[in-house]
């Protein structure tokens, strides 16, 4: 895959403990803390349903990633939130 590939978007994210400058193709976003869908999933949904977490990370999938023009508070995302079998 090459990077200069329009098709190819990829964020990823790091916690740093000194200040650092981007460069060349590596850019900075900062987030805001927590995110609000994971908090009503752990603090909400998650204590009254009874299930129990597996031992795996939660993942996202970003659904419609390959649409270019779409703000992202327009994309799709699916959470998956690993359970153990019953």
């Amino acid at each position: 895959m090459s990077l200069d590939n329009p098709k190819c978007r990829f964020d990823a994210c790091v916690a740093l403990t000194e200040p650092y400058k981007p460069q060349g193709e590596i850019g900075e976003k900062k987030l805001p803390a927590g995110s609000q869908t994971f908090d009503e999933i752990f603090s909400r949904w998650y204590p009254s349903s009874f299930e129990k977490l597996a031992d795996a990370p939660s993942f996202c999938e970003y659904v419609d990633l390959h649409k270019i023009s779409l703000d992202d508070s327009q994309r799709i995302t699916k959470i998956y939130i690993p359970l153990t079998s019953r």
